[in-house]
């Protein structure tokens, strides 16, 4: 009967030390790898919440397996599920900073001016392509500055890298006078079609690729 009796005994502690472990989780950054103080970290399991403090570390008790949430006010969440973790009784997670970073900065012995100029150079070889543009057109034109005439409509552009031209095709329109006084060839609009043609050859770009632009312009 002792026997029985102690045999219950060391099979109930055994039991209860099985089921109930101790855990730690140390909580660093994963770029400085140094450890984050005051990382709220909760035991999904149990819904405890823990604080991190000055090593980063945490101590919970724990019965099987749970899933973990860290979250600090400068890192990025993290939820990190126990299966990851294999069961290591002390553990380390690493969080990503969601601080804003500063840009990048190139130094370079060449003028931002030259810069650019080899950029657009590069732009106009590879982007500038024979293509087709389908876009919605909507105009005004003055007559003795005042609006006269309006125009819109659904115009294709069909843009010719090889004879650098562009081709105008009207898909719908319409058109009508604002004022009583007939339609004449003094009305002023715009060159649609050179604007787009400008567009498509990066001709915009060419008062800042002046030799003289660097007196009118900072290049930064």
């Amino acid at each position: 009967m002792k026997k029985l009796i102690l045999l219950f005994v060391v099979l109930y502690n055994v039991n209860i030390c099985a089921q109930n472990q101790e855990y730690s989780i140390i909580v660093k950054d994963i770029e400085t790898l140094e450890p984050i103080q005051n990382a709220t970290v909760i035991i999904m399991k149990t819904q405890q919440i823990l604080l991190s403090n000055e090593e980063g570390k945490v101590t919970f008790m724990l019965t099987g397996g749970s899933n973990v949430q860290v979250s600090e006010t400068n890192y990025e969440d993290l939820t990190v599920r126990w299966t990851s973790l294999n069961g290591d009784q002390k553990f380390v997670i690493y969080l990503k900073s969601k601080n804003n970073k500063l840009d990048e900065v190139v130094l370079s012995k060449e003028s931002p001016e030259k810069i650019l100029q080899k950029l657009v150079n590069n732009s106009t070889k590879k982007i500038s392509i024979s293509h087709r543009q389908k876009v919605y057109v909507r105009e005004f034109f003055m007559l003795n500055n005042q609006y006269s005439y309006y125009n819109d409509g659904l115009v294709n552009f069909q843009f010719d890298k090889n004879n650098n031209a562009t081709t105008l095709l009207v898909e719908q329109n319409r058109s009508y006078g604002l004022l009583e006084a007939d339609v004449s060839p003094d009305l002023r609009g715009y060159n649609l079609n050179n604007i787009m043609e400008n567009y498509s050859n990066f001709k915009y770009f060419d008062p800042l690729l002046d030799s003289k632009s660097k007196k009118e312009y900072d290049f930064l």
